[in-house]
């Protein structure tokens, strides 16, 4: 059901950083939370969202967290 209510599609940018937001919101978690968990520093995380970081480990990285994000994988 969250794939249908919050769109995970956006290339790295500010709309995919309210998009994850949304989705975490709604599973109660936080991009802080997320990122332990997943064994990375938010800062990175927030910079791959936003696409300030853009390399291989960066899309890495977003690929990982559409997955986890999205019901059945991306």
């Amino acid at each position: 059901m969250q794939a249908n209510i919050v769109d995970l599609s956006h290339d790295p940018s500010p709309e995919l950083m309210r998009a994850v937001r949304a989705v975490l919101v709604l599973r109660g978690q936080s991009l802080g939370s997320w990122a332990r968990a997943n064994g990375v520093q938010r800062q990175n995380l927030c910079k791959a969202i936003l696409g300030e970081w853009d390399g291989p480990k960066a899309r890495d990285l977003i690929d990982r967290l559409r997955n986890d994000l999205t019901p059945g994988g991306a």
